[in-house]
């Protein structure tokens, strides 16, 4: 019976998920929870073996026993080839105990950067101890944009200031919905913020980089390929700051492709996140998704940009990615592409998981040039 269930556990590594609670499930499974199931199943199938001339049921098990293994072990083996090609470290013990781990805890101090009637924009900031000046990031944060916060991954937020990074966590507008030109706007008007207090946060004068999960990879790539863009203004005053790269985690980047082709409708509703956040749909007004797609705006002066996202991905399809990056190419613009085998939509939020581990050391080799001036 235990093989079974964990038969049953281990297949939402491998398959789409028929609902959203099950696609969750998956990943701190494929991050490396579910190699746990190995050692039941190891012993499964030894007992099985044990009493097979006697159990003719026994073949059941010994069958749920090697193909739970097989699925289990997936993610793993998949992932090694990659980690290898990119020069990064994985532990297989740092994924196993990650939940047994203490969180790394930094207290932000919060601004607010922007206020408009009823409406109060803040940011949280983490500056290094010591003089600078400091190299800056500016994350932003996903949620289908009408939904997160500032701040909703404090370890991410902990290890580039331990990179030496000056972190700035910001808000934008959820709502009223369709929010485009706000959220847009207020992401731009965030930089403008961290730009105008650089001397006070001692920060270098060298260029931004800016961070984004989901929702937030989609805002901070179309900010940086739309400075001084007329319909995509700023909501506050003031001149758009240098952008020296950009770090995307499984952004959406071409909102035609996206809107007729979802991942997985099971589990989340893509087209109806699209049409809430901009009010219409691409047969109704394609420009407007056009002008919000951030492959549209790719030019050779578009920041060197670094992409990951997950092959399993189940609410933005890897070939998001891949459009990107075919454009990104075509303009000749510098940039780094890393595509994680079996990783679902947020795997980086499984702290120290196996997907983690690899896209930190990644995203450290690449920032490492911003750190250190290159």
């Amino acid at each position: 019976m235990e093989i079974h269930s964990g038969m049953a556990v281990a297949a939402w590594m491998v398959f789409p998920a028929p609902l959203q609670a099950l696609a969750l499930l998956a990943v701190p499974l494929c991050e490396g929870w579910g190699l746990w199931l190995v050692l039941p199943a190891i012993l499964g199938v030894m007992q099985a073996l044990r009493v097979i001339r006697a159990d003719r049921w026994a073949w059941a098990s010994l069958v749920a026993g090697v193909t739970t293994m097989v699925w289990a072990t997936a993610p793993l083996r998949a992932l090694v080839p990659v980690a290898v090609t990119e020069a990064a470290d994985i532990s297989v013990w740092r994924a196993l105990v990650a939940g047994l781990e203490g969180d790394v805890v930094v207290t932000p101090q919060t601004h607010e950067f922007h206020r408009d009637g009823d409406v109060v924009l803040q940011l949280d900031a983490l500056i290094p101890d010591g003089t600078g000046p400091f190299p800056t990031a500016v994350v932003v944060h996903p949620g289908g944009w009408r939904g997160g916060d500032k701040s909703d991954f404090p370890e991410g937020n902990a290890w580039l200031l331990q990179r030496g990074f000056a972190v700035f966590d910001v808000q934008y507008r959820l709502e009223p919905a369709p929010n485009w030109k706000a959220a847009v706007g207020d992401v731009k008007c965030a930089i403008r913020w961290v730009k105008r207090n650089a001397e006070r946060f001692h920060l270098r004068d060298d260029g931004l980089t800016l961070l984004g999960r989901s929702a937030g990879a989609h805002l901070v790539m179309l900010v940086a390929g739309t400075p001084g863009h007329p319909l995509l203004p700023s909501t506050c005053e003031g001149d758009d700051p240098a952008v020296k790269q950009v770090v995307a985690f499984y952004g959406p980047t071409d909102l035609v492709y996206g809107y007729h082709n979802p991942a997985n409708l099971l589990v989340y509703d893509g087209p109806a996140t699209l049409r809430r956040f901009l009010g219409t749909t691409p047969d109704e007004d394609r420009m407007l998704y056009e002008l919000m797609s951030p492959v549209t705006h790719v030019t050779p002066r578009m920041p060197r940009t670094l992409l990951f996202h997950g092959a399993a991905d189940q609410y933005v399809r890897v070939r998001q990615m891949e459009l990107m990056v075919e454009r990104l190419k075509t303009m000749r613009v510098e940039h780094r592409a890393v595509v994680l085998p079996h990783a679902q939509h947020g795997f980086d939020f499984a702290v120290r998981g196996l997907g983690w581990q690899l896209a930190s050391e990644v995203m450290g080799q690449f920032l490492d040039v911003a750190r250190d001036g290159g």
